[in-house]
């Protein structure tokens, strides 16, 4: 478990003794014990956290949104094929979110000529 609260590390640790506990991403991203990781954090650091845990060859787990900006899923997309990390949900959520966004593009381009 990684968190940057020296209190949520101690309370994690405090529940579940066997448990390794850090404040330290890189820890997490060198550790060649750790396949992947889940990045449940503030939505604006999704984008990064996955990003370097997918150049680190880590599987990533990412509480929605998987990024803010649709070319951020593009590049995380890009990163996880060519590690060979890509995994069937990461790629459904890729998809749709793809999806989604051209239909909303495509929502206001057809509003907009209306006016």
């Amino acid at each position: 478990v990684c968190d940057l609260s020296e209190e949520r590390c101690n309370y994690v640790k405090s529940l579940y003794p066997n448990t390794q506990v850090t404040n330290d991403f890189n820890k997490i991203l060198n550790s060649k014990d750790i396949d992947a990781v889940i990045i449940s954090t503030p939505a604006n650091t999704h984008f990064q956290l996955a990003k370097q845990a997918l150049q680190n060859g880590k599987h990533i787990l990412v509480e929605k949104p998987l990024a803010m900006h649709v070319a951020e899923v593009d590049e995380l997309e890009s990163i996880a094929l060519e590690k060979k990390l890509v995994k069937p949900m990461l790629t459904s959520l890729i998809c749709s979110m793809k999806k989604i966004s051209k239909l909303i593009v495509q929502k206001h381009a057809s509003l907009s000529s209306r006016r």
